[in-house]
């Protein structure tokens, strides 16, 4: 039976981890179509260095090592569901008001739905904040033999600063450090440790940069595996993603709860930001502007609203160039677009 785990837990030990989900909150996408493609390296490990305010990670001799491919998409089967290909495997997320949740994964091998879905992620999200979660699943290997797992994780924003990537210098930048714990209860009692470093900018879905560092036990011997990824991405693509997302069907977002039909008119912007959205009902509202390093530079003060279409301006004449992420929050619900300040 021993031989059948690496097939098993492999898969497990990739479950996508915080911010990776944001494509899902950031990025407005048409059902059923790719959402993104993009390219990752995989180098060798490097040290993840320190945490705290005001730091820098110098990574830039990292070599190349091996071109890998991930894809974003909408799931047309399930609603409410967005989905990440990589490695050959496939997991799911969907949003429930400010969490992100992982809910399924599957490959070739091995098949899992959570009972207990995991919440990877809180919008938004700054520096200093965690997040704890406890987890559960069943599924199959190969069609056949039934697995059951469970666990538990804790999210913590442990750093940001300045991150240095071959041909790639980005300030603001926060680090997510996710440690997870997975207990297998079929196959030899196996213990998992995965600690995930993700080095993120929170108007940008996709991990800039990643270390894994994983220990598997069992009865019989302990194994460890280290991993490191970056994102094959200069300045002028981030920017070209941003825009792109932001006016995608016309600056127009896809119906998230109580707020749909959501506009945010300029974009860029120079000045004054015209925001228009409807509400399905009645309903607590107010809006924050946050920067790169999640930090709210805007806040409005909380109104009681009637459901129908609504209108707010915020004057951005004062706000430095650069990107920012607005969020409007309805009751318990957050929608999020990014906005690029002229």
């Amino acid at each position: 039976m021993r031989k059948y785990l690496p097939y098993i837990f492999l898969p497990i030990l990739y479950i996508a981890l915080p911010v990776r989900l944001c494509s899902a909150v950031f990025m407005p996408v048409s059902t059923g179509k790719l959402a993104d493609t993009l390219q990752i390296i995989q180098v060798p490990y490097v040290h993840e260095g320190q945490s705290g305010n005001s730091c820098v990670w110098d990574f830039s001799a990292l070599k190349d090592s091996l071109v890998l491919r991930m894809d974003y998409y909408k799931c047309p089967e399930y609603v409410d569901t967005w989905g990440l290909h990589r490695l050959g495997m496939r997991y799911y997320y969907t949003r429930l008001n400010d969490t992100v949740l992982t809910t399924a994964y599957e490959s070739e091998a091995v098949r899992m739905h959570y009972t207990t879905p995991e919440a990877v992620l809180m919008l938004p999200f700054k520096y200093g904040d965690t997040l704890n979660s406890r987890f559960a699943a069943i599924g199959e290997f190969f069609h056949v033999m039934p697995v059951h797992m469970h666990g538990q994780s804790m999210v913590t924003i442990d750093a940001q600063g300045t991150l240095i990537l071959p041909h790639l210098q980005l300030d603001s930048v926060l680090r997510i450090h996710t440690r997870r714990t997975l207990y297998e209860t079929r196959f030899d009692s196996t213990h998992i440790t995965m600690h995930c470093f993700q080095w993120v900018l929170p108007s940008f879905p996709f991990p800039l940069f990643e270390t894994l560092n994983i220990s598997s036990e069992n009865q019989i011997d302990t194994t460890n595996h280290q991993y490191a990824f970056y994102l094959l991405a200069d300045s002028t693509m981030l920017q070209h993603h941003i825009a792109r997302s932001t006016t995608l069907s016309g600056d127009t977002l896809a119906n998230i709860s109580i707020v749909s039909q959501a506009s945010f008119l300029p974009n860029p912007v120079q000045d004054i930001l015209q925001i228009s959205y409807f509400l399905s009902r009645d309903a607590e509202v107010w809006f924050s502007l946050h920067n790169n390093s999640g930090i709210p530079i805007i806040t409005s003060p909380v109104e009681s609203l009637q459901s129908g279409r609504q209108h707010y301006s915020i004057d951005m004449s004062h706000c430095p160039t650069g990107v920012y992420v607005l969020y409007i929050h309805a009751d318990n619900t957050v929608v999020a677009q990014s906005i690029i300040k002229e």
